[in-house]
């Protein structure tokens, strides 16, 4: 089972939401590509929670090109891509 967020606000929101109930981001015009690269921004905050948050997302969505950024974090280097 997938945990939906909303990119703007990071609460949970419905997967059929067409806006977040917390922000009233508009949640129907965004890709997933943008929310995977809002992902990997995530990963570099400064909270660890929403670091692990951030992994345990993009593992669940299968999306690989997060693989790079987690490896470079995982060897201390936090260049931003």
């Amino acid at each position: 089972m997938i945990t939906y967020f909303c990119p703007a606000c990071w609460r949970i929101v419905k997967r059929e939401a067409r806006r977040c109930a917390a922000c009233g981001a508009d949640l129907f015009h965004l890709d997933q590509g943008a929310f995977a690269v809002k992902l990997v921004e995530a990963l570099r905050h400064p909270e660890p929670t929403i670091r692990q948050r951030a992994a345990f997302i993009l593992g669940e969505l299968g999306d690989g090109t997060a693989a790079a950024a987690l490896g470079l974090i995982l060897l201390g280097r936090q260049s931003r891509s």
